[in-house]
């Protein structure tokens, strides 16, 4: 099931902080931030839904609304926890540029199978100290029991950004974050990496200075 939850999971944690914005807090716009997250929703559900897409066309599009709602790099950091010190800046590099790309694809393959859900928004309630916001929903499925989810919004500048989301509970980030460490655990940095990229279908050739993403080619 875990699909447009993860993408609209991308990912709780949520204990480290941006900057302080000069805009106001999630908490203090309850209705813009349930506003933001049903039309997300619709967008997400527009573009699988689109016959005249291609796939590639379809991927392209959902990774603009990824990027659009997700702050994205920062649910990376976390998901990478404590090995964000550890990699090197062009481990981190490599991290940071495959990291959306493997989530697109994630989404996108588990969208075939739950792409008759609607997202109900119920209310709102304060997510910690730094005016973050939990916007509570159910996930509504045809064939199975709805799923309830909780996204956790902040707001970065003018804009709201999604950076984590729960699914009864149990926060996506986390879940993400522990695979990710089991794996590193297992092969390193390098070895996360690559099966990222591998997930995503991308390849990294050496070219010059580094290593240079080349996507496969799509039936």
């Amino acid at each position: 099931m875990r699909i447009v939850l993860t993408f609209l999971l991308g990912l709780s944690l949520i204990t480290a902080s941006l900057a302080p914005a000069a805009a106001q807090s999630a908490a203090e716009e309850p209705e813009n931030a349930k506003q933001f997250l049903s039309t997300l929703a619709d967008n997400a559900f527009a573009v699988w839904q689109d016959p005249s897409l291609t796939e590639a066309e379809r991927e392209k599009k959902f990774q603009s609304l990824l990027l659009e709602g997700f702050h994205v790099d920062y649910i990376a950091r976390l998901v990478l926890g404590r090995y964000t010190r550890q990699a090197s800046d062009e481990q981190f590099r490599r991290y940071l540029d495959v990291f959306p790309q493997y989530t697109v694809e994630v989404i996108s393959n588990r969208l075939g199978e739950y792409g008759n859900e609607k997202v109900t928004i119920n209310e709102t309630a304060p997510a910690g100290p730094r005016g973050d916001l939990y916007i509570r929903s159910t996930i509504v499925r045809p064939d199975a029991e709805d799923v309830l989810a909780d996204w956790r919004v902040r707001k970065v500048g003018d804009e709201f950004k999604i950076i984590d989301v729960k699914l009864e509970g149990i926060s996506m980030v986390r879940t993400q974050r522990e695979d990710f460490q089991q794996k590193i655990s297992q092969d390193g940095i390098d070895g996360l990496i690559d099966y990222l990229s591998d997930q995503a279908g991308v390849t990294e050739a050496a070219s010059g200075n580094g290593a240079q993403k080349t996507s496969q080619a799509s039936n």
